[in-house]
């Protein structure tokens, strides 16, 4: 990995991403003033909050309302010197934190279960100390994900009490999951989970997409050549464009939209939920999307040389390929590694770091110097509009 991120916070990666939450907490201004705004950043667009482990802070958590128990990495537990017991499984073990808080707001359960999480942080391309559901913390919870801000609230404390306000919208759990009813195309409602570990906007059923009148072969796509067996991810899937996604009083226009597999309920993800600063409260059911713009967003243009970050393996980035995209007609094949971008090493790149070095203006040209076995090649790759 490029650091030791989630152990103790002296690595390098940590230091930038301390001094970048810290400018997004300064310019979040819509907190209330006597609650603890806890660190809140996004690693390829998946949220991650600070958390107090053991009275040792900050380690990072990845945020997921699915999950019925904390999960602890096998490093974290190892390095706090936590006793574990057999779990259900030879992969999985418990164990019981002394301490476990965010912000000011401790946890109603100290119990964890201990497992590998290396497939994530090779998704990451960082150490993620752990899992957790922010509702340990609390029933009402804040992501201000645009600002990097996050509030567990308590009962007493909360904001949300009844759904008059029209930013307001009736909140159901199922499966664990919270849902909300979202206008897709401003035709048709559908309940649709709001998944935090869901990178994208909006995610729909190829069922689904026909109900909307959009037939997939022949509508503009974006085709992401993976591998088999690759770690689930929306840049692996296909995806398309939608008109809009409205939720309550709020609009996302020409959204990018993930073809999920299956009959799978649509979900909105951290492309849609970074746009508004969004309060849950689990006790009310009831969901309020707060925005300061003028206008409805919209998902910008997708430009690039075609090739699309995949995995951190060995101190480098692997690459999928987007189809018929200047790398895929250059022949490169998907696992492939990125070694350098215009003579620049990319050994030990963060993921910010490899995809800023990427080709993403129309028409900006950058040399490629990638492997696949044994073969090194570099390439002259130009970006274009991919969708």
């Amino acid at each position: 990995m490029t650091s030791s991120l989630f152990h103790p916070p002296h690595s390098r990666w940590l230091c930038r991403t301390a001094i970048f939450a810290s400018l997004l907490f300064l310019a979040a201004g819509a907190f209330a003033a006597d609650e603890k705004n806890t660190e809140l950043v996004c690693i390829r667009n998946r949220p991650l909050v600070s958390v107090s482990l053991n009275k040792i802070d900050p380690y990072y958590m990845l945020l997921d309302f699915s999950i019925p128990q904390t999960i602890l990495s096998c490093e974290v537990a190892e390095y706090l010197g936590l006793e574990t017991i057999p779990g259900l499984s030879p992969e999985i073990r418990k164990t019981r934190l002394d301490s476990f808080r965010c912000g000011n707001r401790p946890s109603v359960s100290s119990a964890c279960v201990v497992m590998d999480l290396a497939p994530l942080c090779g998704l990451l391309g960082a150490t993620v100390a752990g899992i957790v559901n922010p509702r340990v913390f609390g029933p009402e919870i804040v992501l201000d994900i645009g600002h990097g801000g996050f509030v567990a609230r308590g009962a007493a404390d909360a904001a949300l009490h009844d759904e008059k306000d029209p930013r307001t919208v009736k909140m159901s759990v199922t499966g664990d999951l919270p849902t909300v009813p979202a206008l897709l195309n401003g035709a048709m409602q559908r309940s649709c989970v709001l998944d935090t570990t869901f990178g994208g906007t909006v995610a729909v059923s190829e069922a689904l997409l026909a109900e909307l009148g959009i037939a997939l072969d022949a509508a503009p796509k974006l085709v992401v050549r993976t591998l088999p067996g690759a770690v689930n991810d929306p840049v692996g899937r296909v995806q398309v464009r939608l008109k809009s996604v409205r939720v309550g009083a709020v609009e996302i226009r020409n959204p990018l939209c993930a073809v999920e597999p299956g009959n799978q309920p649509p979900c909105l993800g951290i492309g849609f939920l970074r746009h508004f600063r969004a309060i849950l409260n689990f006790d009310q059911g009831l969901v309020r999307l707060e925005t300061d713009a003028a206008s409805p967003p919209c998902d910008a243009p997708v430009i690039g040389c075609g090739l699309v970050l995949a995995a951190f393996r060995d101190d480098f980035w692997t690459v999928w390929i987007a189809l018929n995209s200047p790398a895929d007609r250059a022949g490169i094949p998907p696992d492939s590694v990125l070694l350098a971008v215009n003579g620049k090493d990319m050994k030990g790149a963060s993921h910010a770091e490899a995809f800023a070095s990427l080709p993403s203006e129309e028409g900006q040209e950058a040399e490629i110097t990638v492997s696949h076995g044994e073969e090194v090649r570099t390439v002259s790759l130009k970006a274009e509009t991919l969708l």
